[in-house]
């Protein structure tokens, strides 16, 4: 009788021990690998980002400096820089060629140039067929938005003409694209993943506390009722 009374505290015993420690023990770390980082370097020093910030960051400067957001006049800027500026947004459809590339991008036949086709400007923003070598809808709406800007500031003058030239076909290119929709579309699914993104950490934050304070309950809940038992049964 009595070895058995000493079974029973034991086990309530060692009970009350191991609900103590799911209670009190401490959270495993978890091992987490290092997020990628770049530095910006600004006037107060080196400040560290996340790569996908950085990227972001890089975007935008390119926009920027397109746009001459900084106030700069650079008496408009060639394809060149519009071409660097798509490759490295994000890969959707605004950053995707309309049309076949190889066709807008033959070598110039310069003893088969018009003479109004000769000026630098032409070369840059045309082919030699007339085309206009902007080919994504990306491309199109920074060229409309420079030239519908400086097309306000200029006045009559060399290259006005070309200039105009290059906004009505560049509007014409990215109405017949439907790249106005593409935009809004793009738009719309960045803003519902950063909503949703929003939504599942908030959702995860809620969900994780709650669980770890249900899990407290029911070893407090335990512990009680164990100890209760081994009252009762000592006496």
């Amino acid at each position: 009788m009595e070895s058995g009374k000493l079974i029973n505290n034991v086990i309530i015993v060692g009970g009350i021990g191991a609900m103590a420690y799911l209670l009190l023990k401490k959270k495993p770390t978890i091992v987490q690998e290092p997020i990628p980082i770049k530095y910006n370097v600004t006037e107060k020093g080196k400040t560290s980002v996340s790569e996908e910030d950085w990227i972001k960051s890089q975007r935008k400067l390119c926009v920027d400096f397109i746009m001459n957001k900084n106030g700069n006049s650079s008496g408009g800027h060639s394809f060149a820089h519009y071409r660097s500026c798509n490759d490295i947004q994000e890969k959707n459809e605004l950053s995707e060629h309309l049309i076949d590339s190889s066709i807008l991008s033959n070598k110039i036949d310069y003893k088969k140039l018009k003479s109004e086709q000769w000026n630098a400007l032409y070369l840059d923003y045309f082919t030699q067929d007339g085309d206009l070598k902007a080919n994504t809808c990306f491309e199109l709406d920074l060229l409309i938005k420079n030239f519908g800007l400086e097309e306000v500031q200029l006045s009559a003058g060399a290259g006005l003409g070309i200039r105009q030239q290059i906004s009505k076909m560049a509007n014409e290119k990215f109405k017949n694209f439907n790249c106005r929709d593409k935009i809004e579309a793009v738009r719309t699914r960045n803003l519902i993943d950063l909503q949703t993104k929003g939504s599942i950490k908030a959702e995860e934050s809620i969900v994780g506390k709650g669980f770890s304070e249900q899990k407290t309950y029911i070893v407090l809940g335990a512990l009680v009722l164990l100890t209760g038992f081994y009252i009762v049964v000592k006496k």
